[in-house]
């Protein structure tokens, strides 16, 4: 049997868990789990991490160990991104972590961020691309990158996520047309300066966000990684998803067949976020990814990505 890694993925909406080993120059996938803990609740308007979010985290931390320990893992790399570059009490919950379980959380900078879940994205795709956009919407900020296996053209790092469009906005269960306009403006502002880049061949996107809507758009009942993973959406179908669920009051959205649990509320915001980015990029359908900065992250303890050569060409 071939040795086993656990990743784990801290972000400001959901702690996910990979456990995968070594197959040629890919990740097997040999158990996954997701849990929305809300790390990042009221951590971007006040700064600082609530205690509660804290304790939600730490006891999926030590679901997940449990996990690993049940599948004899070698190794567990756990890596956190947005809400521990903004909180300013993120190293007291690293220590708590420590302490409490032994683990070591490793804040990754922006670039390194983007680039290994640009590169456990491509893991997704069928044919290798010249030039490919990525997105990954998170609760706390969206990464966006261009480029390709070999070679990383452009990184981009925006203040702009689910989780913070909708704290940030103090947004009600429907949106009027109004704060509609006033998200979209706000989004279109961040994502203006990318109106200079080079155009690309397609766009992939990673996170809850998307794989949320390629379940939603399937209206799958229990989660499937092959049903979810390569799932295309069309910017007109995206777009009739988000008038559908700004119908519905919060409860009903919740009940749709493929909402992930914890995500409805932030859903709206983040689905304008995707509407945005399609327009500004000139794309009218982005590829689903159900891999991205978990696998990239196992892909680089493996030895199958050289993170200092490709996070050095990121601009």
């Amino acid at each position: 049997m071939s040795t086993r890694y656990a990743s784990i993925d801290i972000g400001s909406n959901s702690v996910l868990l990979l456990i995968g080993q070594p197959e040629g120059r890919h990740v097997h996938r040999v158990y996954e789990e997701c849990r929305v803990t809300r790390l990042g609740e009221n951590a971007f308007p006040n700064g600082r991490i609530i205690p509660e979010a804290m304790e939600r985290t730490l006891s999926v931390l030590e679901r997940y160990l449990e996990m690993a320990r049940r599948f004899r893992v070698a190794e567990i790399v756990c890596t956190g991104t947005q809400v521990f570059r903004k909180a300013t009490n993120a190293d007291e919950f690293i220590r708590r972590v420590k302490q409490r379980l032994g683990i070591s959380i490793r804040v990754l900078d922006p670039r390194e961020e983007a680039v290994l879940t640009f590169v456990g994205a491509l893991d997704s795709l069928t044919e290798p691309p010249t030039r490919i956009w990525a997105i990954d919407i998170g609760g706390g900020s969206t990464e966006l990158v261009l480029g390709n296996a070999r070679r990383i053209e452009y990184h981009g790092s925006l203040d702009v996520g689910g989780v913070q469009l909708q704290s940030g906005f103090r947004l009600n269960e429907r949106l009027g047309e109004d704060v509609i306009q006033r998200l979209r403006a706000y989004v279109q502002h961040h994502l203006k300066p990318l109106k200079r880049l080079p155009r690309a061949e397609g766009l992939v996107g990673i996170g809850g966000t998307l794989t949320s809507l390629a379940a939603l758009a399937q209206s799958l009942r229990r989660y499937d990684f092959h049903k979810i993973d390569g799932f295309v959406l069309t910017k007109p179908g995206i777009a009739r998803m988000f008038e559908q669920m700004n119908r519905l009051r919060l409860r009903e959205r919740e009940q749709l067949p493929g909402m992930e649990p914890g995500r409805a509320d932030i859903i709206l915001p983040a689905t304008l976020i995707l509407l945005e980015a399609l327009k500004t990029l000139g794309h009218s359908r982005v590829i689903v990814s159900a891999r991205g900065l978990r696998f990239g992250v196992l892909l680089w303890r493996l030895g199958g990505v050289q993170l200092s050569k490709l996070v050095g060409e990121t601009s």
